[in-house]
């Protein structure tokens, strides 16, 4: 949901989002209320996006690793020490309090709550990077 938001709002041609797990289910696509959510919200169909797994050679091609938690922060830092420099929760960058909890499994009405989260936080780092 982060990454369909982030791209569907902002206007820098050099910046794009893109969202992987650290525990996936090979060949899994999004949930159906996140399908739901984005397209009421961001009027975006991602019906067909599938899982991508995180990788060290995709931290190592990102400028900034945002994580929901600062649980999932945790493991990619013990993991991948390396980029530990770029790896932030996506709050903690944005100067908020908080873990974005993840809706999988939830009904509507969270993945809904969440959405609404995830845009308030995405509109302070979309000004944030437009200030860098």
């Amino acid at each position: 949901m982060a990454e369909a938001i982030f791209n569907r709002f902002n206007k820098d041609t050099e910046s794009s989002a893109a969202s992987a797990g650290i525990a996936i289910a090979p060949h899994s696509l999004i949930s159906k209320n996140a399908v739901s959510a984005l397209k009421h919200y961001v009027g975006v169909d991602i019906s067909g996006r599938a899982a991508i797994q995180l990788y060290s050679h995709t931290l190592e091609a990102s400028d900034l690793i945002l994580t929901m938690t600062k649980g999932i922060k945790g493991i990619i830092i013990d993991k991948y020490p390396t980029y530990s420099d770029k790896v932030f929760t996506l709050n903690e960058y944005v100067g908020k309090n908080g873990d974005i909890i993840d809706p999988y499994g939830g009904n509507e009405s969270i993945y809904k709550d969440t959405y609404k989260l995830l845009k308030e936080s995405i509109e302070l780092l979309l000004d944030k990077l437009q200030e860098r």
